[in-house]
Parts: structure tokens; sequence; C-alpha cells
């Protein structure tokens, strides 16, 4: 009586490894919005702006991000490009704001991303990649959205 019972709790183990791999191997890609752009400060040659992404993990469990890399366009002209690699948590099924600081050199921006300024909203697009840490190695995930964002002075 004992061996079917091993043999069950070994099969029950491996079923469960299989699972989880499985959940791993198929992860979704989060949806990466713009959720506002916000003027942090301006000089004589360039601006910051604090952009804010939010970011949501569709998927039933926790992701640790690594890294995130993405462009923006503005009114369809580059507005600015991201490359986070602070480490972040995304919670399984909720949706986090990542707030990501970008300087715009002003000598080299387009006359879009000055307008960006007196803007109210903008319509955007946004495409990029997020590296997740798995059990079975990094994973990147990419992302692309569009839609309109307030731009706040």
């Amino acid at each position: 009586m004992r061996k079917p019972l091993l043999a069950l709790a070994a099969a029950a183990v491996t079923l469960s490894g299989c699972a989880a791999i499985n959940t791993w191997s198929n992860l979704q890609s989060p949806q990466v919005e713009v959720a506002g752009i916000k003027l942090a400060s301006i000089g004589l040659t360039s601006g910051t702006f604090d952009v804010t992404l939010r970011v949501n993990n569709p998927n039933s469990i926790d992701l640790n991000g690594t890294h995130l890399v993405a462009t923006i366009d503005a009114k369809d002209q580059r507005f600015a490009d991201i490359d986070l690699t602070q480490a972040f948590t995304l919670p399984k099924g909720m949706a986090v704001p990542v707030v990501v600081p970008v300087t715009i050199q002003w000598s080299g921006a387009s006359g879009a991303v000055r307008q960006l300024i007196g803007a109210g909203a903008v319509p955007y697009k946004i495409g990029g990649r997020v590296t997740v840490d798995t059990p079975i190695g990094a994973r990147g995930l990419d992302f692309s959205t569009s839609g309109t964002v307030s731009v706040v002075r």
C-alpha cells in the first residue's frame, strides 16, 4: 500500500512542477500605457519631464522586472527613449505606476516635443520590452499601445 502512495505523491509533485514551468513559459505581455507627462524642470538647453507609465500585469503570478526599454512618440514624432534598469515588481493582476525621468535636449528636440509644454493632451504611441526574472531564466515581453496623455506643467 505504501508504494502506490509514494508513486501518487511523486506524480503530484511532477505535475505541479510542470504546471509552474507552463505558467512561466506562457507569460502574457504586460500592458504599458503613458499615464501622464509632467514638466519637472526647464532650462536653456534642456527640459526634464517625469513620464508616468501605468504597467498592468495580466498574469496570475507576480513578475520581477529587471529592465524596461521603450520609445514614446508624441504627435507622431519621437519624444523619448526610456531605458529603466532599476528593479521593479509587477503584482499579479494589477496595474502599477512607474515614474521615469526623461531629459530632452532642446537642440535635438523636434517642434512637437517643444509644443508639449503648452499642450493639454497629446496622442502618443509607446512600444518596447519588459524583461522579467523567471525560474527558467530571464524573459523579454514585448508591448505596444497608443492613446492620449495629459501634459502638465
